[in-house]
């Protein structure tokens, strides 16, 4: 494991709230794929550099970025790309990986932003190219995480793993309706156990529960008859059963559709939506209220412009959004990727400029925040699926793990610029606030002195953290120094404060 220093050039603003909407670059180059919102506040984003390079990055309520991990090799490849929370609050991203011809890659990383393991999955057959459709972190208290694979040898294959990578179980869900290979698009932790979603012949929903062992607990099958394809996405959980993003593999442009389940999940409707553009995706889905869905991706005609749908929890359109990228840049194409909620249950959206770099949206519920916004033309529809009484066998599952060793980097370059909208103007650079203090001696047995650059007089709140994330201890009001002598031997992370502002982090080595 290498252990890496926080050192990011990044522009953070004070911690008042936002604006109600607000339309913002993060970054000059880049983009961003996936936005999760983390239990103790905040969000955690997983996108790439203008190389190509993964970048995971923690962002508090303001969005200002605490710390980015980087991965500085280009084995990881843009395919199979999620970020998860687990319950132990550390968190898990994920690539595919072009090492040995392909294999699924896992990386975890700390609260704090420290690479705690690398791992590689394979098929045990090393001409498989293996990779994972579906990701989830684990059901319960377990701190684990679970992933779904849909190809050759591996169809339709689940493989639970334990907080350290370690498999703990594999299995194949098969259905003796498909004609060739099933696969997983979705797993959803659920209570204590999951909520899978998988396709097969272009033409079914395969809804199924497993308990925390992967043993069947139920099954739901539709298959569609009609001339176009449909293949499930993604499956959330709403207040009153489940909501899927269900994609139609280009068959039928214009069209995407969302499925609307119980808590048995049984079919409640599938509505397609349409709009009169020639090219329209939808890459990412949320609910907001309880069971309303909210639905982010890109309508085409001439460039691509941001798609922002709402559902009720019915299906009934309650609005389309359609926008253009706000950039001086003559071309203003954006494609915006991932959708999340803010702590105050707006909408908050993550994607790209093509010629701008990394951007967010944040919007009400009723629409509002995106700039240049105009109303689309959509429809939503009802579409009858058939219910299939054949049911699901379980296999054993082949797959293989090992570690992986790809060079990490905490350093990257944030330059936030508002496009529209209101956000707070006090402005601070934190990377030459946290170079302007100094801690000595380091490595240390017994105290560490903090000294500021210009010899000026500071009250620090400090806190020292474990490379688990866990907080070891919390000194506030310290003027000169702190005593660590209780410390065990190790590296640990000093995060440091004032006036309840974030000013950065410090590495520190204790010697006893």
């Amino acid at each position: 494991m290498k252990n890496i220093i926080l050192n990011i050039a990044l522009l953070t603003i004070s911690l008042n709230c936002f604006a109600q909407t607000a339309y913002f670059k993060v970054k000059d180059e880049g983009r961003l794929e996936k936005i999760e919102r983390v239990s103790t506040g905040g969000y955690i984003t997983l996108g790439e550099d203008s190389s190509g390079f993964h970048e995971i990055t923690r962002w508090d309520e303001n969005f200002n970025p605490s710390w980015v991990v980087k991965i500085t090799d280009q084995s990881p490849t843009p395919f199979s790309r999620y970020i998860v929370e687990a319950n132990d609050g550390n968190f898990y991203a994920t690539a595919n990986s072009s090492y040995n011809s392909g294999v699924f890659y896992v990386i975890k990383i700390s609260k704090t932003g420290t690479v705690l393991w690398q791992k590689h999955y394979a098929a045990t057959s090393s001409s498989v190219y293996f990779s994972a459709l579906a990701f989830s972190k684990a059901a319960g208290n377990d701190n684990g995480f679970i992933f779904g694979v849909g190809n050759c040898s591996a169809s339709n294959l689940l493989v639970k793993c334990d907080e350290n990578g370690t498999i703990v179980w594999k299995k194949k869900y098969n259905h003796s309706l498909a004609n060739g290979i099933i696969s997983c698009w979705s797993i959803l932790a659920d209570g204590n156990g999951y909520v899978a979603s998988s396709g097969f012949n272009t033409k079914a929903l395969m809804n199924y529960k497993i308990d925390a062992t992967g043993n069947l607990q139920s099954q739901k099958v539709y298959t569609f008859s009609g001339t176009t394809s449909i293949m499930p996405a993604k499956i959330i959980k709403t207040s009153t059963g489940y909501a899927q993003l269900v994609t139609n593999n280009n068959s039928k442009n214009g069209t995407m559709a969302v499925a609307y389940y119980n808590n048995s999940l049984v079919l409640q409707s599938l509505n397609e939506i349409t709009v009169t553009n020639p090219y329209f995706t939808l890459f990412d889905l949320t609910a907001v209220n309880g069971s309303e869905v909210v639905l982010s991706g890109t309508v085409k005609n001439n460039r691509d412009n941001i798609s922002t749908i709402k559902l009720s929890n019915t299906g009934v359109l309650v609005f389309e959004k359609v926008a253009e990228a706000e950039t001086s840049h003559f071309v203003k194409n954006v494609i915006m990727r991932g959708v999340s909620t803010t702590a105050n249950n707006e909408i908050i959206q993550v994607g790209y400029e093509q010629y701008g770099g990394a951007v967010v949206n944040i919007m009400d519920l009723q629409g509002n925040g995106l700039c240049n916004a105009f109303t689309g033309s959509a429809t939503s529809t009802t579409t009858a699926l058939n219910l299939e009484s054949v049911p699901i066998t379980v296999s054993t599952g082949f797959v293989t793990e090992s570690t992986a060793n790809y060079s990490t980097s905490s350093v990257s370059n944030f330059n936030r610029t508002v496009h529209c909208g209101n956000l707070p103007n006090s402005i601070h650079n934190q990377n030459e606030r946290i170079q302007q203090i100094n801690i000595y001696p380091n490595p240390t047995s017994s105290t560490i002195s903090i000294q500021h650059a210009n010899n000026m007089q500071g009250n620090y709140d400090i806190r020292i953290i474990g490379l688990d994330g866990k907080e070891i201890m919390s000194v506030s009001n310290v003027t000169q120094s702190i005593d660590v002598s209780r410390l065990n031997t190790g590296i640990y992370f000093m995060h440091i404060s004032t006036k309840g502002e974030s000013i950065g982090y410090k590495k520190i080595t204790v010697l006893q």
